[in-house]
């Protein structure tokens, strides 16, 4: 069953990534190759265009029941350089 909101896809996630990693595929949408970004207007939203290999898109065009989980999550700049940054190393003071 299909997590219905956004807390449930949180869960689902959350739990797939640290139980069973080597089944989440994770793409980084920077590299993905991204066609098109449209801004929204007064006349319509928002748009992203990106390649997804035919697979993808056989299923999300799918069978309901046989459709995978696809979701878009974003991760703060702020985060990202939190976590990735090295530990700054306090100054080794020697004694005289």
């Amino acid at each position: 069953m299909m997590p219905v909101d956004a807390i449930e896809t949180f869960c689902v996630v959350r739990d797939v990534i640290t139980e069973c990693p080597e089944e989440a595929n994770i793409i980084n949408l920077y590299e993905a190759g991204i066609l098109q970004v449209v801004r929204e207007n007064d006349k319509r939203p928002a748009k992203l265009t990106m390649y997804i290999s035919d697979d993808v898109a056989k299923n999300i065009k799918g069978r309901d029941s046989l459709r995978d989980l696809y979701v878009v999550m974003r991760v703060p700049r702020e985060t990202v350089d939190r976590i990735t940054s090295p530990i700054i190393q306090q100054p080794t003071i020697v004694a005289p």
